[in-house]
């Protein structure tokens, strides 16, 4: 069982490549995001982050239905909890998103891995990022 470090700022800092994005259902299903889905994730010392993923589908499908290929958003974040991390959302490829507060709760995994868990409309999202 892992033992998870806490979340600080400098933990976080830096780019992150997504390595693995899955939603787990209400009802138990679990389903990978996208084809091939793959993204980067900033954190930088002045407060600001971005997380951007597409998921990896042909052009076509990408460009005919974007909202569902293409997640985008940035803003300011602030470590809010032991493994929690806010971010208040400014800009969004969804402008729904914009002005929400997302929380993800956050685990420091071995080899510079990075594990992002939100609740969402579709369900849990699990997201693991890597440090490049």
């Amino acid at each position: 069982m892992e033992n998870p470090s806490p979340i600080t700022k400098k933990s976080i800092l830096g780019s992150w490549k997504l390595l693995d994005f899955h939603i787990t259902q209400s009802n138990g299903d679990t389903k990978k995001w996208g084809l091939n889905p793959n993204g980067l994730l900033i954190y930088d010392e002045s407060g600001y982050m971005s997380a951007s993923i597409n998921s990896g589908a042909n052009i076509e499908e990408s460009t005919q239905n974007l909202e569902r290929n293409i997640l985008f958003y940035s803003g300011q974040y602030k470590i809010t909890g032991k493994n929690e991390i806010t971010h208040f959302v400014d800009n969004a490829s969804n402008p729904y998103r914009i002005g929400k507060e997302f929380i993800r709760n956050a685990k420091l995994l071995k080899k510079n891995q990075l594990q992002l868990i939100a609740d969402g409309e579709y369900g849990r999202a699990y997201l693991l990022w890597e440090k490049l």
